[in-house]
């Protein structure tokens, strides 16, 4: 899979209005994790209309909303791959898609002080990270992430995903050539 970060995350930005379009966040991949970030992207100073919401959504390998930890992680600067994070609290609320309110603001060309991360109960990530998360400047920006469990299909048409072939394609393959060849016999049409 390629880059999940949307343009408005990978670098910091504001319009001829002054407000924010753009911010710089840090995307940790994690190819041993259960889930995969797919997308992130910032929802912009003007869309965000005050509000100050990290949306999260995470899909099973169907592409069916799952339940999970999906924790809001501080601090993210001294994080490594494979640990805890001192800090992971969970939503206050049990809205899924998941919602964390953010709260902490900072100065570009810093990156905020936040991370989202799915953890399992005994707090250890089991995802990649997204982080960099804040508000710059103090502005009211958001953000929407999706998280998928890793070993769904590929689905975005950009080929091969890593994954390699399951078997599945194959077999519903050799499925439809199968139905096929049955309808064309009943037709008379050689194959």
């Amino acid at each position: 899979m390629g880059n999940p970060l949307n343009a408005n995350c990978q670098g910091f930005a504001l319009d001829s209005n002054g407000k924010v379009v753009g911010v710089r966040l840090t995307y940790f991949p994690d190819a041993s994790a259960q889930f995969e970030l797919i997308s992130c992207a910032l929802i912009d100073e003007r869309a965000a209309q005050g509000t100050t919401i990290a949306t999260v959504e995470v899909l099973d390998k169907n592409n069916i909303t799952t339940y999970v930890r999906c924790a809001l992680c501080y601090p993210w600067d001294t994080w490594a791959v494979g640990a805890k994070f001192q800090n992971a609290l969970l939503p206050g609320n049990a809205h899924v898609p998941y919602e964390h309110v953010i709260t902490n603001g900072y100065n570009p060309p810093n990156r905020g002080p936040l991370a989202i991360a799915i953890i399992n109960a005994n707090g250890n990530v089991i995802s990649d990270v997204i982080a960099g998360l804040g508000l710059p400047l103090n502005r009211h920006v958001g953000y929407h992430i999706v998280f998928r469990e890793r070993g769904a299909g590929n689905d975005d048409g950009g080929g091969d995903d890593g994954q390699g072939d399951t078997g599945e394609t194959t077999a519903l393959l050799k499925e439809t050539l199968a139905v096929l060849t049955k309808l064309a016999r009943h037709f008379g049409v050689s194959v």
